[in-house]
């Protein structure tokens, strides 16, 4: 019994969609990359004073890199992004939000004229892009970023054929022409933060759980200052804890597993079936098949005589219509409710009838009587 209930509740559709979060899942670090500046991450604080900071940071080492801005659009993005770049080169891999300005068209000719990969962190989730950090910078104008560029990573014969970013950071600067070099693109497996990731799961009592395309699930959905659980399916995933989202009314969204939870649909049984079958023989109506068993209610009916049919037979005919006749006044009078005690002529053979054993209610008797 206890497993049936359990199963009609996991199937409520509005149990569901008004249920409590589930608890997270076990967090899934970004992995160290090898070289410094290899994967940046980018953000915007702000605003304060009527001004923005574009904050970047670099996995590797942890270096901050902001630009105070007074506009956040996309165009002055890329930018400050590119004077940033003059300093450090390209870098491989930038994360960012799913702000307007990092979807730009500019953004996005910015990661394709560099060979970037631009990785977008699921929204209103701010762990998946937790390494951006404040700091502060100057600005400078983009013919002065764009010379500076070219002239740290161009070979110097006063340093012995290397670049002054290789004497200053002891590495190259990744520009265009870095693509034509392999080696540069070569990776190692990384490895985790494991010491966070303990922290971090021990902390908030995490348990893993996994999805799968194809798999009906209810997905956190933003709306401006409100959300809701929306019903949608897994379209695919996007590493171990991020996946797309195709909503029931056709729209995409990439969510984090935490904003994620199973959605359970109810499947007709065989009991079902079986039951369906035997209300469609009866041909009773469908509101009656809707309704919930309950505890049998005990209707009261109308007093119907136990005199003997022999008995009825020697009362004269005058005495029954007038017994049938005080019926219907006291009927009428009590407009539905149905008359529960004898009438006269009834109590007076009552007095007068032999005791035998009590004949029980018979509905073909009363329709006789009527």
């Amino acid at each position: 019994m206890d497993d049936k209930v359990e199963r009609v509740v996991a199937r409520c559709s509005t149990c569901q969609v008004h249920g409590k979060t589930p608890r997270r899942v076990p967090l899934e670090p970004w992995q160290t990359p090898e070289r410094v500046w290899e994967r940046v991450h980018v953000d915007y604080a702000g605003p304060e004073n009527g001004q923005y900071y574009l904050v970047a940071v670099d996995a590797k080492s942890k270096w901050a890199e902001v630009s105070i801005v007074k506009s956040i659009s996309g165009i002055s993005t890329v930018r400050n992004l590119k004077e940033m770049f003059s300093q450090h080169g390209y870098p491989e891999t930038i994360v960012s939000d799913n702000g307007t300005q990092f979807i730009s068209k500019e953004f996005a000719a910015m990661c394709e004229e560099g060979g970037i990969e631009h990785i977008r962190s699921p929204p209103f989730h701010p762990q998946s892009n937790g390494q951006a950090e404040r700091g502060r910078g100057g600005v400078t104008e983009e013919i002065m970023s764009q010379f500076l560029f070219h002239y740290r990573s161009s070979p110097s014969m006063a340093l012995g054929g290397l670049s002054p970013a290789e004497v200053h950071f002891e590495r190259r600067l990744r520009t265009r022409m870095s693509l034509l070099v392999p080696q540069l693109n070569e990776k190692k497996d990384p490895k985790p933060n494991i010491g966070m990731k303990d922290q971090f799961d021990k902390h908030h009592g995490t348990r893993s759980r996994y999805y799968h395309k194809g798999d009906l699930v209810y997905a956190k959905v933003f709306d401006r200052n409100a959300w809701s659980w929306e019903p949608g399916t897994v379209s695919q995933g996007r590493g171990q804890v991020v996946y797309v989202i195709t909503l029931l009314d056709g729209r995409e969204r990439t969510v984090h597993a935490n904003q994620l939870k199973k959605r359970e649909v109810a499947v007709p049984t065989k009991e079902d079936e079986w039951s369906n079958t035997m209300w469609d023989i009866f041909e009773l109506p469908k509101t009656i098949r809707a309704e919930v068993p309950a505890k049998p209610k005990i209707v009261a009916m109308p007093t119907v005589s136990t005199t003997p049919m022999t008995s009825l037979r020697n009362v004269p005919t005058s005495a029954v219509t007038q017994s049938s006749t005080n019926a219907q006044g006291q009927s009428s009078v009590q407009g539905s409710t149905m008359p529960t005690t004898a009438t006269a002529p009834v109590q007076v053979r009552r007095t007068t009838r032999q005791h035998k054993p009590v004949i029980k209610y018979d509905p073909s008797v009363s329709q006789i009587h009527i």
